[in-house]
């Protein structure tokens, strides 16, 4: 089940954002080959970013290389969110308007695919 999870998780990239959105993530940075940046196309604003870091840059607990979604979201939403598990302070971003999630089983497709729109509709 875990192992079906983490597949679908991983789709998010690949499917979601592409079927709702028509949006392909942009590689911007040569020396980043694997952080794509996903932009609105009618504001150019980013809506999310997916990379892959190493989770002590989140928790310095742990360790490992660890897929990461960026998502833009509401301030407050943010405080409320870094509470639960999944949820970390922005990597690489404002810290007060991104919030980053680390792409495992800790939370729902429907979760992220929630946060992904909500960033998606706050750059429009």
């Amino acid at each position: 089940m875990i192992l079906t999870i983490l597949f679908l998780i991983k789709l998010i990239k690949l499917i979601y954002i592409k079927d709702k959105y028509n949006i392909d993530p942009e590689f911007l940075w040569d020396r980043l080959p694997g952080c794509g940046v996903y932009r609105n196309k009618d504001t150019n604003k980013w809506f999310g970013i997916i990379m892959n870091i190493d989770y002590s840059k989140l928790d310095k607990n742990k360790h490992g290389e660890v897929e990461v979604l960026n998502v833009k979201l509401d301030r407050n939403e943010i405080i409320e969110l870094l509470n639960k598990n999944g949820y970390y302070k922005a990597y690489h971003m404002s810290k007060v308007d991104w919030i980053s999630i680390v792409l495992n089983n800790t939370l729902s497709l429907d979760e992220i695919t929630s946060l992904i729109d909500k960033s998606y509709n706050l750059v429009k």
